[in-house]
């Protein structure tokens, strides 16, 4: 068991294609699908992923969640709440409303840990930018899978 998070590509970005035109998606997560049996076995589920990135087991998640309380105590209530909650909350959101505010928790923890911070912390808040950009660049939210 661990923890992934993806952002779906937008709708938008695929309908520069016709194929894509009878492709559905899902309201809260922004994922692209189609119903149709063939042009699911076409277009695998990774066609419709911008960015995919694997933030760890539930031991990485809960080391990553410790080493960022020791620097910021609660102040990163998204990172804490949503990205590192548990380390299985699959179906979990961060909204697109939500990106600025967790970039800025993003820079706190950055800056609290700028003399001390472990190498799996440094790879989990380069992963989480990744998918702050590919978020706002697809206007979908970032998605716990």
């Amino acid at each position: 068991m661990g923890l992934d998070a993806v952002v779906y590509k937008s709708k938008k970005t695929l309908c520069l294609n016709q194929e894509f035109a009878d492709a559905l998606v899902v309201d809260m997560t922004g994922e692209v699908y189609f119903e149709d049996p063939a042009m699911r076995r076409r277009y695998p589920r990774h066609t419709f992923i911008a960015v995919h990135k694997r933030l760890g087991n539930l031991a990485m998640v809960a080391h990553l969640r410790e080493e960022t309380r020791c620097a910021v105590g609660d102040q990163a209530p998204t990172v804490l709440g949503k990205m590192l909650y548990s380390g299985v909350q699959c179906g979990e959101v961060i909204s697109a409303g939500d990106l600025d505010r967790l970039r800025n928790e993003i820079a706190l923890i950055e800056e609290g840990t700028r003399e001390r911070r472990s190498p799996e912390l440094q790879t989990f808040l380069d992963d989480a930018k990744e998918l702050i950009a590919a978020a706002r660049a697809e206007r979908n939210p970032i998605v716990f899978t």
